[in-house]
């Protein structure tokens, strides 16, 4: 809507879709002038800065001898300290600020607090921690102050195993999306299989579940030949598809495009978000990082043969328009553009009402796994491949 105002000038004032046009100037260049030093000033006002160094660092080349061994989650807690999910410990980890460990939680295991196969951390409320294991198709809440892990197993017909991607938003409600039952056939363009599984928002108070969609679910390689058997894990340069509750909306990101549908959290339409993605033509380099970022999630005994097995799958001839996608508690949705094989991280952040996105970057590669406030969070290698994990600094405009 147009708002009516009185300029510095004297002049009558109004604002049309955020421009501030002053009426009374006769000449235009004057006019086109005074635009463009308001538009240089509202985009100076308007900037997001990451600082250059990372605020907390564990693992890699830290100082705090941390060693982890696969790390799928991290959550920055309000007082500043870091819980990581290490699903090659099977524990969870609590840090301080200063990186410091403080307590562990969990073992290899299926009994109470323990872990099998940890596949998502993330906080669902205020410093309320929830684990999903993949194996043990349960979720476990963290309490930390008192040191306890309470587990909550799903509904034996709610999901379909095995399920890997989730997200939470702040009133504890979790959507999630289940691998497919089958798989259909590879495509030209990307050599990799893909099917459909519905996507499910799960209220663990009451226990309700609601079918939000039915889409694409992840790229897959087929695996195992090389030992017989016959299986399948993510495609080198695949097509993830990653979801996000932002408020009173559900975004489902499927890379099938440049956009993004929304939805209501009763299920409803809600319309579709257009990213400004270039696409990229996958390089050699790219497609040998995505091999060497899949190794982990391997099974130790075949990781070698199956990796070789990766090797060997047709190179996609572009990369995906974006990666993964966060929301946070401003009301912000986080479109992650970053690929394998990049030197830093490059974020689209969308704001509430604003069709048009601001560009972060982050300088060093991450891979993602929360936006706070005033902090970003992921998991990084250090140059000798060992991991870790780091939070920099955000500064919102």
């Amino acid at each position: 809507m147009n708002k009516s105002t009185t300029g510095k000038m004297g002049r009558p004032a109004y604002t049309l879709n955020g421009w501030i046009i002053i009426r009374g100037l006769r000449s235009p260049g004057v006019l086109l002038g005074m635009l463009g030093v308001l538009s240089s000033f509202a985009a100076a006002q308007r900037r997001w800065v990451v600082d250059p160094r990372p605020i907390f660092k564990v693992g890699g080349t830290a100082d705090t001898g941390a060693v982890l061994q696969f790390p799928v989650g991290a959550s920055v807690l309000a007082d500043g300290r870091v819980m990581v999910a290490d699903a090659g410990a099977s524990a969870v980890h609590l840090y301080s600020a200063k990186g410091t460990l403080l307590q562990s939680f969990g073992r290899n295991g299926s009994g109470p607090g323990e872990f099998r196969r940890i596949a998502w951390l993330g906080q669902c409320a205020s410093d309320s921690i929830m684990v999903w294991d993949m194996s043990l198709r349960r979720l476990s809440v963290i309490d930390h102050g008192s040191g306890t892990v309470q587990s909550r197993p799903f509904p034996q017909t709610a999901v379909p195993p095995p399920t890997t991607t989730f997200t939470c938003g702040r009133d504890g409600r979790i959507a999630y999306h289940s691998l497919p039952q089958r798989f259909g056939a590879a495509g030209s363009e990307t050599p990799a299989l893909r099917g459909t599984a519905p996507v499910i928002l799960f209220n663990p108070s009451d226990g309700s579940l609601a079918q939000i969609a039915n889409v694409p679910t992840g790229e897959m390689a087929e695996l195992g030949r090389s030992g017989g058997g016959r299986g399948a894990g993510p495609s080198p340069l695949g097509k993830v598809t990653t979801l996000a509750i932002v408020r009173d909306r559900l975004f489902v990101a499927t890379a099938d495009s440049a956009s993004i549908s929304v939805y209501l959290l009763n299920g409803s339409p809600a319309g579709v978000l257009k990213v400004p993605a270039v696409q990229r033509v996958a390089t050699d380099r790219a497609f040998n990082a995505s091999v060497d970022a899949i190794a982990p999630t391997l099974p130790a005994s075949r990781r070698a043969a199956l990796i070789d097995e990766l090797r060997a799958v047709s190179r996609p001839r572009h990369l995906p328009p974006y990666a993964t996608i966060h929301g946070d508690d401003a009301g912000v949705l986080w479109v992650d553009l970053t690929m394998p094989g990049d030197s830093d991280t490059r974020l689209l952040a969308f704001a509430a009402g604003d069709s048009t996105p601001t560009e972060v970057r982050v300088p060093r590669r991450l891979k993602v796994f929360e936006v706070g406030l005033n902090h970003i969070v992921g998991y990084f290698e250090s140059s000798g491949g060992e991991p870790g994990i780091a939070v920099f600094r955000l500064r919102r405009p």
